[in-house]
C-alpha cells in the first residue's frame, strides 16, 4: 500500500494481529477528552462486528498521549515526535491496521448504537463501494455537510467568507453542498468528510491512501475523487448516525489552519484543475485562492474581536 508511514513514530501498546472487520482509527491533536469520550460511545453499544481502535497522536504535547494510554488500554498507539498533518498521520494507522475496513473518526464525534455495523453491513453487500459515510449532525441536531458535489471556483470563493453573507442562497453554493437533496436515502455521491469515512482496505491498495502533501483538508475530497476515477463508488449511509462537535482541534489554532485549508486548495486546483484551464489562468486562480484566505482571515478576526469585546463588557 503507497504513502503509508510517517517515519517519526514509535508503537506504544502492542495489538493482536488478527484480521477483525473494521478499524477504527483516529488522528489526535489535543482532543483527549473527545477521543475517549467517542471511544466510550462504541464501548457502551459494542457493535456485533470485530473491531480494534486505533490512534495516531501528531505530537500534542499536552499529557494526551500518557492519559490515551491509561484510559484506553486496548487501543493501539502511535505517537508521532512531530505535528505530520492529518493526511500522513491517518495513513500511518492505515497501514498498521488489520481490519477488512477502515472507519476513520475524528475525536470530537458520538457515536449512535449500531452505526458501525450498518456501515459494515452496506460495505458487505455493495462490493462497489470503496468509500462510505454516515449522517453527521450537531449536538443541537442540525445536519452537517458530510457528503458534497466536487468544488466548483465560485462556491470556493463565496463558502465560509464574507461573500456568503451577501449571498445567503446562492445557487451554486447550495448545489456544491447538496441542499437541493433531503439526504433521508443511501445515495451515491462526490466526496465525504473524511471526520467520518470508512474505507474498503481492497479500493486503498488500488487507489492509495491520503496524498500526504495536504496537511490537513481536502485529502478527503483527493481520495474521493480518485476512488471515482478507478471505478468505486461513494455512498452517503444516512442510516448510520454520528454527532460530531466541528472543530475541537482546528480550533486551537485557527490562523494556521486556514493557510493550511489554503495552501490544500491551491494543491487540490494545481493537481487536478488547472490542466484543463490553461496555463493563462493558472495565476488568477492560484491568486483568487489567495484573496479568499485574506478574507477568510479578516473573517476570523473580526469574530475574534467581537468575541473578545463582548467578553470584555460582560466583565464590567
Amino acid at each position: 500500500m503507497p504513502e503509508g508511514g510517517g517515519g517519526a513514530s514509535r508503537a506504544l501498546t502492542a495489538g493482536s494481529e488478527n484480521p477483525v472487520d473494521v478499524s477504527i482509527c483516529f488522528v489526535n491533536w489535543r482532543t483527549a477528552d473527545d477521543l475517549i469520550g467517542c471511544v466510550r460511545s462504541i464501548e457502551a453499544h459494542p457493535p456485533a462486528c470485530s473491531y480494534d481502535v486505533w490512534i495516531v497522536d501528531n505530537d500534542s504535547g499536552d499529557g494526551s498521549v500518557e492519559r490515551l494510554r491509561a484510559e484506553l488500554p486496548g487501543a493501539r498507539l502511535i505517537a508521532n515526535s512531530a505535528n505530520v498533518g492529518f493526511g500522513r498521520a491517518a495513513n500511518q494507522a492505515i497501514a498498521s491496521s488489520t481490519g477488512r475496513y477502515v472507519l476513520l473518526l475524528n475525536p470530537d464525534m458520538v457515536v449512535d448504537p449500531g452505526a458501525v455495523d450498518t456501515l459494515v453491513a452496506f460495505m458487505d453487500s455493495e462490493a462497489h463501494a470503496g468509500a462510505i459515510g454516515g449522517a453527521m449532525r450537531a449536538p443541537d441536531g442540525r445536519r452537517h455537510h458530510s457528503c458534497r458535489r466536487f468544488p466548483v471556483p465560485w462556491a470556493a470563493l463565496v463558502r465560509g467568507t464574507f461573500l456568503e453573507t451577501l449571498l445567503p442562497r446562492d445557487r451554486r453554493v447550495r448545489e456544491y453542498l447538496m441542499e437541493d437533496w433531503d439526504h433521508s436515502s443511501v445515495r451515491e455521491v462526490d466526496w465525504l468528510s473524511g471526520a467520518c469515512l470508512m474505507l474498503r482496505r481492497e479500493a486503498l491498495d488500488q487507489v492509495g491512501v491520503f496524498d500526504a502533501r495536504y496537511f490537513m483538508y481536502l485529502e478527503d475530497t483527493d481520495l474521493c475523487l480518485r476512488m471515482h476515477r478507478s471505478g468505486w463508488g461513494v455512498y452517503y449511509v444516512p442510516s448510520a448516525g454520528f454527532v460530531h462537535t466541528i472543530g475541537r482541534s482546528s480550533d486551537q489554532a485557527q490562523p494556521r489552519m486556514i493557510l493550511a485549508h489554503h495552501r490544500s486548495m491551491c494543491q487540490y486546483y494545481c493537481k487536478h484543475m488547472a490542466r484543463g484551464l490553461g496555463l493563462l489562468l493558472v495565476p488568477l486562480a492560484l491568486a483568487a485562492i489567495g484573496a479568499r484566505c485574506l478574507l477568510v482571515l479578516a473573517k476570523n478576526r473580526m469574530l475574534w474581536w467581537r468575541t473578545t469585546r463582548i467578553a470584555g463588557t460582560n466583565k464590567t
